[in-house]
């Protein structure tokens, strides 16, 4: 059960695409057509990710698990 959540504004003049995608842990995490900096939450675990588009990972920001 992936869910994505994009919405557009703008910021210094630019527009942005904001994008935040909510899953299980056991979920494929979604790489394709995900923005530089989109951010990531395992509903069932807590941890947070943020999207690093330069090399097409999900890197782990915050872990709830300890």
């Amino acid at each position: 059960m992936v869910t994505a959540n994009k919405r557009y504004q703008y910021f210094n003049g630019e527009l942005l695409m904001i994008c935040e995608v909510f899953c299980l842990s056991t979920d494929d995490k979604p790489t394709a057509g995900i923005p530089n900096g989109a951010s990531l939450t395992e509903i069932d675990t807590g941890n947070f990710y943020l999207f690093d588009g330069d090399i097409s990972t999900w890197v782990l920001q915050f872990c709830m698990q300890g």
